[in-house]
């Protein structure tokens, strides 16, 4: 994990980024997040089907078990979100991608700090998963 930001694969860890507006931490979502987590993405203009948590638990049960990363504000509520599906390849390696993804508040103050936090953790993840690529499509 870099000193900025990372994320803790082994449960649900926390790290914190952004030195600008506010600090960001990221962290893995729990099946608890799940409400605020779709919500997040109704709300969101960008907002699409594909990073909602339903479409994660069907790539699941195709093989593609999904990673969910939230950013959060220090009270708690979602700055972004990244639902990554992780598929599997040869020699134990992985290919993670986020379908139409990640999801961020774009417009707020600290919109390129909450990017910055969820980059970094998805990088962490994708060295956790020894990830040959992380694939990102935000719109």
């Amino acid at each position: 994990m870099t000193a900025g930001a990372g994320v803790s694969t082994a449960g649900a860890g926390v790290s914190t980024a952004g030195a600008g507006v506010s600090a960001i931490a990221v962290r893995v979502a729990t099946d608890a997040d799940r409400p605020a987590w779709d919500a997040f993405v109704a709300a969101r203009p960008e907002g699409d089907p594909l990073q909602l948590w339903a479409w994660g638990d069907v790539r699941a049960a195709e093989g593609e078990p999904p990673l969910r990363l939230l950013a959060t504000r220090a009270d708690g509520t979602i700055a972004g979100l990244a639902g990554i599906l992780v598929r599997p390849t040869s020699f134990g390696r992985t290919v993670m991608y986020a379908p139409h993804g990640p999801l961020w508040a774009r417009e707020a103050a600290d919109g390129s700090d909450i990017l910055a936090a969820l980059v970094t953790g998805m990088r962490a993840a994708a060295r956790d998963r020894r990830a040959i690529v992380v694939k990102v499509e935000p719109r």
